[in-house]
């Protein structure tokens, strides 16, 4: 048996609206059928026919599960097609729309059935669906002549994209997929009639969404752009709509991985492209829903190409004409499941714009706002994945904006709510890889908000069992670009909170894994912009523990390897502003370690250049916590080194800056822990200053300010080692100046003072404890020798 045709059977969920349905079922034809209507198109109306009654059934019952019924469907519509078809079906490929967890467990036996009665006339079977013990074990079952090819997980098909595919099973699709599509090529020959040539273009993008989850950027792209040339040929050839849709998908096709190639510009054009494709196919059939809906996913795309590029402004712009857009289809259709969905998109995206661009409060109002949309959704129209999984979407950017707001008891509710969501659907999908990935993004959130709210043993807790499951996912997936980031990333995470709370050494042994990850990626998957920057982090992360351990020359080395690819990205994706923001990042950390190894000249150049660069960003994108932060910090470094360099004017301006742009913040953003954490460091710096200027009051006066900010944050966060460590410097810095100043000479209290802080440090950090630490008690020492007359 050769088979050359391809069925596809929908299955729907019976929580989604009617009116969805319905259009899903009128696109029924569209990617699979194609072959199969060739033949006779009666078999297509029939089966939409037998679909259109499972609809009214379910509609007219109320019933929420009917197995029994899905089981007919499937089996009757199946085996009539097939005794109907002059020619044997090559594969049934069996996709599930809006799934709840009802109809997977119905679907186990349905596919048990349907592999056993009409597996012998098929030449290969392929589920799509979520993967589960019981759909495991159907392979099995398939009769042994045949070739039953099955991959558990949403497809192109689905319109979701690969990226629940087992790694084992992404080769069985490619498999299946290569054959069908040589012999489509073969049978349409150079110039194949419309609906032929539209199947191959449409085999040829699921193809690429296949290499592209697999991590074969360069095959997803040629197969990709092989569709595109297709969609180009069909619109020349004719002036019907679907022809220029069809080439607007494939151009944001094209665009998408032309973005995750970081040829931004080609991206741009491609994205512009489709953008215009669509605005002209609304001007000429009018705003009909789906057009709407073509265009607000265009527009999407764009906005989050100038997201990605630090254009915030035209970003924003985008994302809420689509959501006008949306509110506009919602007031056409109603609310129905796919509306409300929608609004909740679009309502993310523009609340993460308010985010990056510092407007939390308005970033709060978006994501509550989609929140709320998302269980009304819920509630009336019950359980779907794509719902649940933006409610806890929504929930995690709540907890993490009333974070950064201070709010932490609003942030610890949402946290623990989208943690404990996470967990159901892990149990009620089987762990597939999306719900195994959101759950440990929410151990992570959480964890963020316990070590924040001082419960560091339960955040250290969340942040395991994050790493556990992301490694399961990579022995479950196989080692993808996906997983192995995944897993990465989380060691990241626990490396950090190592370094904060002083143990060096659990710091160091999970920043050298993850950068030891980060270099397998790029010699498996191939040099992008995505898996450089994250090599470059995890140098700057190595780099980081080496300071604080007082290795230099490794901390050294680490940091000119990231500056070095920082430069090559700056080069190669051109001066946009994630680039910059990195590029000055690595060259602070060059700085200080310069200033550490006492080579003031090269650390000055370093910060300068880092200075001219938060400028320009401050220019372009205005005061944001970020802008605002990175500013601070380049004059306060800028300071540090006119300090040891003896040019007390010069650094006594720069420190005077960073002290206006820290008192900004606060003003602007309220007294989130990090500003005034900050604040408190410019402080203490300005008491420095005016110390080596001879200004004894103002000396004492900064100091004594930054002393009440810093018990501030030790009583509502808890003592973290950042924070003791400046309390002690600013004790230091109080003895030294009443140390010769003639009226207030006694140096006994903040003395005191500094040992009770230093000795609270040591029992956080272990001894020996960081270099930090010797280095303070060495100071100290130096003030309780005899003092002069």
């Amino acid at each position: 048996m050769t088979p050359d045709a391809v069925f596809a059977l929908h299955v729907f969920d019976p929580h989604a609206e009617r009116a969805a349905l319905q259009r899903a079922l009128a696109r029924i034809d569209s990617p699979w059928l194609g072959l199969c209507a060739a033949r006779g198109r009666g078999h297509l109306w029939r089966l939409k026919r037998l679909l259109g009654e499972m609809v009214a059934q379910w509609d007219s019952d109320g019933e929420s599960e009917p197995p029994d019924d899905i089981r007919r469907l499937v089996t009757d519509a199946t085996t009539w097609l097939i005794s109907e078809l002059a020619e044997p079906v090559g594969a049934l490929w069996l996709t599930v729309d809006r799934p709840s967890p009802g109809v997977w467990s119905s679907l186990a036996g349905t596919v048990e059935e349907l592999v056993r009665e009409v597996g012998p006339h098929l030449g290969g079977v392929m589920l799509i669906a979520q993967p589960s013990p019981r759909l495991r074990s159907v392979a099995g079952q398939a009769p042994a002549a045949h070739d039953l090819t099955y991959s558990l997980g949403a497809c192109a098909l689905a319109d979701v994209g690969p990226a629940t595919l087992p790694a084992g099973d992404l080769e069985a699709a490619r498999a299946l997929y290569r054959p069908l599509l040589d012999r489509m090529r073969q049978r349409a020959g150079v110039s194949p009639p419309r609906p032929l040539a539209r199947d191959l273009s449409l085999c040829l993008d699921a193809l690429g969404d296949l290499e592209q989850y697999a991590g074969h950027l360069g095959d997803a792209l040629t197969a990709y752009e092989a569709s595109l040339a297709i969609a180009r040929r069909m619109v020349a050839g004719e002036t019907a709509p679907g022809a220029k849709r069809d080439l607007a998908v494939s151009l944001e096709n094209v665009g998408g991985m032309y973005l995750r190639l970081d040829r931004l510009d080609e991206a741009e054009t491609a994205y512009a492209e489709a953008l215009a494709l669509t605005r002209a196919l609304v001007d000429e059939s009018g705003h009909t829903p789906e057009l709407l809906q073509d265009l607000s996913i265009s527009l999407d795309r764009v906005g989050t190409l100038h997201f990605q590029r630090g254009r915030l402004r035209i970003a924003l712009q985008s994302f809420e004409e689509s959501h006008r857009l949306r509110w506009r289809r919602f007031n056409t259709l109603g609310p129905t499941a796919e509306t409300l969905f929608d609004l909740c998109i679009s309502l993310s995206k523009v609340g993460d714009v308010h985010r990056r661009a510092g407007s939390l409060t308005a970033a709060l109002a978006a994501y509550r706002q989609s929140l709320t949309l998302a269980r009304r959704s819920l509630m009336r129209f019950g359980d779907a994945l794509d719902v649940r999984l933006q409610l806890t979407a929504d929930l995690a950017s709540v907890g993490e904006v009333c974070l950064r707001l201070g709010r932490l008891d609003e942030a610890m509710v949402a946290q623990e709510e989208c943690l404990q969501l996470s967990r159901a659907l892990v149990e009620a999908f089987d762990e597939t890889p999306d719900a195994v990935h959101d759950l440990a993004v929410c151990l992570d959130n959480v964890g963020d908000a316990r070590l924040r709210t001082g419960r560091r043993e339960s955040a250290r807790e969340a942040y395991e069992e994050a790493l556990a499951l992301r490694r399961r996912m990579v022995e479950a997936l196989g080692e993808t670009p996906e997983t192995l980031r995944d897993v990465s990333l989380s060691l990241d995470r626990l490396g950090e909170m190592a370094l904060r709370l002083g143990r060096l050494g659990d710091a160091q042994a999970a920043y050298h894994e993850s950068m030891a990850l980060a270099r397998r990626r790029l010699d498996r998957f191939g040099v992008t912009h995505e898996a450089l920057r994250d090599l470059s982090v995890s140098l700057e992360n190595v780099g980081e523990v080496a300071l604080r351990l007082g290795r230099i020359v490794d901390a050294r080395a680490a940091f000119d390897e990231a500056l070095a690819i920082g430069r090559r990205l700056a080069e190669a994706v051109g001066a946009n502003a994630e680039t910059r923001r990195d590029l000055a990042t690595t060259l602070e950390h060059v700085g200080r370690a310069s200033l550490r190894a006492g080579e003031v000249d090269e650390a000055t150049t370093a910060l300068l250049e880092v200075l001219r660069i938060r400028r320009a960003l401050q220019a372009a994108f205005g005061d944001t916590p970020e802008t605002l932060a990175g500013l601070g910090r380049s004059l306060e470094r800028l300071g540090q080194a006119g300090l040891l360099s003896g040019d007390l004017e010069g650094a006594r301006a720069y420190i005077v800056e960073s002290l206006a742009v820290r008192s900004s913040a606060l003003e602007r953003f309220g007294p989130a822990r990090r500003i005034v954490s900050e604040l408190a460091v410019a402080l203490r710096l300005t008491g420095d200053v005016e110390a080596a200027l001879g200004e004894g009051a103002q000396a004492l006066a900064a100091y004594d300010e930054a002393r009440t900010h810093l018990d501030d944050l030790r009583a509502q966060w808890g003592e973290l080692p950042d924070t003791l460590a400046e309390l002690c410097r600013v004790h230091l810095g109080r003895a030294r100046v009443r140390r010769w100043m003639p009226v207030t000479g006694d140096t006994a209290p903040d003395r005191r003072a500094a040992a009770e802080v230093l000795d609270r440090l040591t029992d956080l950090e272990g001894e020996p404890g960081p270099p930090l630490i010797a280095d303070l008690r060495r100071s100290l020492a130096a003030l309780e020798a005899p003092e002069a007359g």
